[in-house]
């Protein structure tokens, strides 16, 4: 399963844009069912003026490839990865995002989590950018579970609330569910007073997935 926040960022900015953003996606391809979740500053506006948006191309690049008949989860997120680097760079003139003046930073990062033909996979992808420079994008782990997926992730967010409150991974989806919105909720109220808890606000949501049928939601989002 996966829960996530409200809060949507300028990538830019970093200044707070929604508190009733859709971050959790379900994905469409007939070797998958699987759910996505985008963190960082996903929507912005670049120095040339373009305006992109990782959630929403994501989802129209996975449309596209639904016809792709895919070996792995590892080629099929390798494709997705390259893709939308590629669409981003095109529109960046010497893969400038902002100005020399912003610091290193992470840009926008997303978590798959789902089943390949029946077996569950992991997936995370990272863009990065350096004194507004674009840098080559980061596919951090992609993992394939034998049975099932025995961890229990922070993805994004304090490790300091979640050491507080995680001593163990559950073993069963309720309590699963129930831990996962208690962090999310606890990075909430801790912002500005636990020091790396930031970044967190707004509607929390919350999805399920199974190998046998579509993605569902445990908690709706805003939009729905």
């Amino acid at each position: 399963m996966l829960a996530a926040d409200g809060l949507r960022s300028d990538g830019a900015t970093r200044e707070p844009i929604s508190t009733t953003t859709q971050k959790i996606h379900f994905g469409d391809h007939p070797d998958f069912k699987f759910a996505y979740a985008w963190t960082g500053g996903v929507r912005f506006s670049t120095m040339c003026g373009c305006d992109f948006d990782f959630a929403e191309r994501t989802g129209s690049l996975i449309k596209d490839m639904r016809e792709i008949a895919y070996s792995s989860a590892h080629a099929f997120i390798l494709d997705v990865a390259w893709l939308l680097y590629v669409e981003l760079g095109f529109r960046l003139p010497g893969l400038r995002l902002f100005p020399p003046t912003n610091p290193p930073d992470l840009l926008a990062a997303c978590l798959f989590a789902g089943y390949f033909r029946g077996k569950p996979f992991e997936a995370e992808i990272f863009y990065r950018h350096d004194g507004g420079i674009l840098q080559p994008y980061e596919i951090r782990r992609i993992e394939s579970f034998d049975g099932g997926p025995s961890s229990f992730y922070r993805f994004s967010g304090s490790q300091t609330v979640f050491e507080s409150l995680i001593s163990s991974a559950p073993e069963f989806m309720p309590e699963a569910i129930e831990m996962a919105i208690k962090y999310i909720q606890k990075c909430e109220d801790g912002c500005g007073v636990i020091p790396d808890c930031k970044g967190f606000g707004g509607h929390i949501h919350a999805a399920s997935v199974n190998p046998d049928g579509q993605p569902s939601w445990i908690i709706e989002p805003v939009s729905l």
